[in-house]
């Protein structure tokens, strides 16, 4: 029943989706003829629409290839709509390649480009529209998914606390089988039988899907569980007992028919996406140089007028690899201020305009430069310094991960509000994040939020 549910919302999902695309043409057009001056002998609305032909099976293809149309249940929404970026990305990359190929050159270059604003737009807002009925419908019993788990240690207790703090997950649980506790209840849910039961249970019906989450010590046990699940049919989760040394999304790979999980999996780590992240870099860091060049000449000759040379502060802070190399920063301390120590709000080796361009995030742009020397990146985690480095690595858990990619002047933590004197972990955990999910959507995604939100450094 839920398998037929699922296939009847992703054919009512593959036609909204094919809506949206036909709405965000529409007003394209009708921005770019109404509001800007046009050829009167431009193509007309039914020569835009003909472009569907082409432009509704590639986005359609995308959005497959990046699992658009899979269960989503447990997905975060910023992820859903990381996926919208990255698809809608592609799309028109490919529709104006088409159109270069096949000589096309009468289609207004501007319509098209509103359309490609404002598909991710509509599509977002459409995303959350269907999220928020879909949790409405689960709150009054539709669209749910019966689990029955098979464990009951601390890992089965752990994932019931967490799918009860995320009930519009829409999972419900029929309960509970295990060795070692047969009777009673694990987090609420109640224990209705031992492992070996699992069969009789799984026919009776009513369990769309089976988690287990067996402790390292009954493993033993596991292949009996799969083999009753897959002799019913029925999807299975198993949670790793170690889990908490593993990435949300691991590697495989295999040797001569053996499944190998690689534990770190780094997209950077692949050739041509660090090539492409490097392309980027070179480009953007020229761009925002040419822009930035009037402000940081200012503040360059306000900070040499006013607490004398130099103006350029450097400081050794590791990076990609944990080599070091000098990262630059307007100065915004007294000249006679010592440079070690951690800085903190309301620091009083800081001068008022020195106050004035950390909290505005000016101090940085000087390290525009180390992007173009290919030291850092526009985004990534931030680099620390050496002695700080050593501490952290010792007492916050895969710290060091952080140096397999380069640092950046913006970052994945940063946008969250993790800048200045915060929770040095917090900040791993974020970075960890971002190495593992790196996409050219997840970098455009940071540095519109930079823009938008984290230039104001609310942590000075």
């Amino acid at each position: 029943m839920v398998k037929q549910n699922q296939k009847i919302f992703n054919g009512l999902l593959l036609a909204i989706d094919w809506s949206c695309l036909l709405l965000a043409l529409t007003a394209a057009y009708a921005v770019r003829f109404s509001f800007f001056a046009a050829d009167p002998y431009h193509l007309r609305y039914p020569d835009y629409l003909r472009l569907l032909v082409f432009i509704v099976p590639v986005y359609t293809f995308f959005f497959c290839l990046f699992g658009g149309y899979r269960s989503k249940r447990s997905d975060r929404l910023p992820k859903e709509l990381l996926i919208l970026l990255e698809t809608n990305s592609l799309g028109i990359i490919s529709l104006f390649t088409f159109l270069y190929m096949a000589n096309q050159t009468h289609y207004s270059r501007l319509c098209l480009l509103f359309f490609a604003l404002f598909l991710p737009a509509i599509m977002g807002i459409q995303r959350v529209c269907l999220r928020s009925a879909l949790r409405l419908l689960r709150k009054k019993g539709y669209n749910l998914k019966f689990i029955l788990l098979v464990g009951s240690g601390g890992l089965a207790e752990d994932f019931v606390r967490r799918i009860g703090r995320n009930p519009n997950f829409g999972y419900r649980f029929t309960g509970c089988l295990s060795d070692t506790a047969q009777a009673g209840q694990v987090q609420g849910v109640p224990v209705i039988g031992d492992i070996p039961s699992l069969g009789s249970w799984l026919q009776k019906g009513g369990v769309d899907e089976v988690v287990v989450a067996l402790e390292l010590e009954e493993y033993p046990k596991m292949q009996q569980v799969m083999a009753d699940c897959e002799k019913n049919g029925i999807k299975v989760h198993v949670i790793p007992a170690f889990f908490s040394c593993i990435p949300s999304n691991p590697q495989w790979e295999e040797v001569d028919g053996m499944p190998v999980m690689t534990l770190r999996r780094i997209p950077l780590a692949n050739p041509l996406a660090a090539a492409a992240k490097r392309l980027f870099d070179i480009i953007a860091a020229l761009a925002a140089i040419v822009a930035a060049a009037p402000v940081m000449g200012l503040v360059w000759l306000v900070i040499r007028l006013t607490m004398g040379s130099p103006a350029i502060f450097r400081q050794e802070r590791l990076g990609m690899g944990c080599k070091p190399f000098t990262m630059y920063k307007f100065r915004s301390m007294r000249k006679d201020a010592p440079s070690d120590g951690w800085t903190a709000r309301h620091d009083a080796r800081r001068t008022r305009f020195g106050r004035l361009i950390r909290r505005l995030s000016i101090d940085e742009l000087p390290q525009l430069f180390n992007v173009l020397k290919g030291e850092m990146s526009m985004v990534g985690p931030r680099p620390e310094i050496a002695c700080y480095a050593e501490q952290f690595r010792e007492t916050i858990p895969r710290y060091m991960v952080k140096h397999q990619v380069k640092p950046g002047m913006t970052g994945w933590a940063q946008i969250h509000g993790l800048r200045g004197d915060t929770s040095i972990t917090e900040r791993a955990r974020y970075d960890l994040y971002y190495i593992e999910h790196w996409s050219p959507a997840l970098d455009l995604y940071i540095l519109l939020k930079t823009a938008i939100r984290a230039f104001y450094n609310e942590n000075e």
